[in-house]
């Protein structure tokens, strides 16, 4: 980290020469230095603690609302200021908007926009520190030096990566009416570098998420391209699932696994012969076992890619059974993970309700009567009277 790293070199530095000074420690005024010395030691041992929270703190979220979130929280409780407003590059309209604010920033500088050619932009692309206010009336227009002063706007510092300018913050003035000692701007300055760094992975990870993304609807085009009567079927599974994962108040992390999960609860079909995907009317006994491997073939090829194993475990328990009858493990009652048993649930009704090859779509009513006959047996009591209770309040066509 290139922050830590600068602060770890002067940290080395100045003890080099602390350890210089103790060898003639003799006069007063060696003395005297020591004890400075010392100081600026214990200060810069802080600045390194500091700055490795906030490394930690910054580099553990990948969405970009909350890496810049904690940014501002950091930023204006370690610089005693009551405010802070960051600004970011977008790309097609080429010019820098506001993206997120901590304290009372007007509603006109967070509208204030900066185009890329701008001077102000230009100069804070080739400035290599911080910016004050004061020393930059020129890189303004005469309003907006109104409004930065009006909100009492005091630094800038540039968000960078690989010497692109990625964004900027506007630092208010400390509530103490100080100005900022060479240690805060030292400090602003790396935690600005270690931003650049997070937004520049943010957007790496949203670029191969959606890479990721077209690798999955690929997938499901090509499964279900095999199988015309089954088109939909996992967005209908995946649309029930997430309604219902909502209702019962499933967190965030959940949610994301529940959603990737029941996309692709039947990937592994794709292992599956098309003769037995295909066929009309009842299987026989091995062209059930067949049907029934689509699910550890599905665990076995995400394993691969490392999804997250919560996604995994819905991929190869959705057709597990409370009651210790389903497969491919004989989970049973709590060994199921709750994800799986909502996507049995919604992957079953979505089933019922649509047409087959040896069946016709069962009237919604009748699917909400098999689900409440196989509570306790195939399916999570409680689950099913959530599903039932929001498919029976619901006027919206989920067909």
């Amino acid at each position: 980290d290139i922050a830590m790293l600068d602060t770890i070199s002067r940290l080395i530095a100045l003890a080099i020469r602390l350890d210089s000074f103790k060898a003639e420690a003799d006069s007063t005024e060696t003395k005297e230095k020591l004890a400075e010395l010392n100081a600026e030691l214990e200060r810069r041992v802080q600045e390194l603690e500091t700055l490795y929270i906030a490394t930690r703190e910054l580099s553990s979220s990948i969405e970009l609302t909350e890496i810049l979130r904690k940014f501002l929280i950091i930023t204006v409780g370690q610089l005693g200021t009551d405010r802070a407003i960051i600004y970011l590059i977008k790309k097609d309209e080429g010019k820098f908007v506001y993206n997120n604010h901590r304290g009372d920033i007007s509603e006109e500088l967070r509208n204030m926009t900066f185009k890329e050619d701008s001077h102000f932009v230009e100069a804070l692309l080739k400035e290599t520190d911080l910016i004050k206010i004061d020393e930059a009336q020129s890189l303004f227009s005469p309003k907006q030096i109104e409004l930065l002063r009006r909100d009492k706007i005091d630094l800038i510092v540039g968000i960078k990566f690989k010497k692109k300018l990625l964004g900027f913050v506007f630092i208010g003035e400390k509530v103490t009416g100080k100005d900022y000692s060479e240690d805060e701007a030292n400090m602003i300055f790396s935690l600005s570098l270690q931003l650049g760094i997070n937004i520049s992975n943010s957007e790496l990870f949203d670029e191969l998420r959606e890479a990721f993304n077209g690798t999955i609807r690929a997938l499901i085009f090509s499964l279900e391209a095999r199988d015309p009567f089954t088109r939909g079927h996992s967005e209908n599974v995946t649309r029930l699932a997430l309604r219902l994962g909502e209702n019962i108040g499933l967190g965030k992390e959940a949610m994301k696994n529940l959603l990737i999960g029941s996309i692709l609860h039947d990937i592994g079909k794709i292992g599956v012969s098309e003769y037995v995907l295909k066929k009309m009317g009842s299987y026989t006994r091995e062209e059930e076992k067949e049907m029934q491997k689509h699910v550890t073939l599905g665990y076995n090829l995400l394993k691969k890619v490392k999804l997250p194993q919560k996604v995994l475990d819905i991929v190869r328990y959705h057709h597990e059974r409370v009651d210790g009858k389903g497969y491919p493990d004989g989970l049973k009652g709590d060994e199921i993970p709750i994800e799986a048993k909502i996507v049995s649930i919604c992957n079953s009704y979505s089933s019922m309700i649509s047409k087959r090859r040896h069946r016709d779509a069962l009237p919604k009513s009748k699917a909400l009567e098999v689900l409440i006959n196989e509570k306790g047996k195939q399916f999570d009591p409680e689950l099913v009277d959530k599903f039932v209770k929001m498919i029976s309040e619901d006027n919206e066509n989920i067909e």
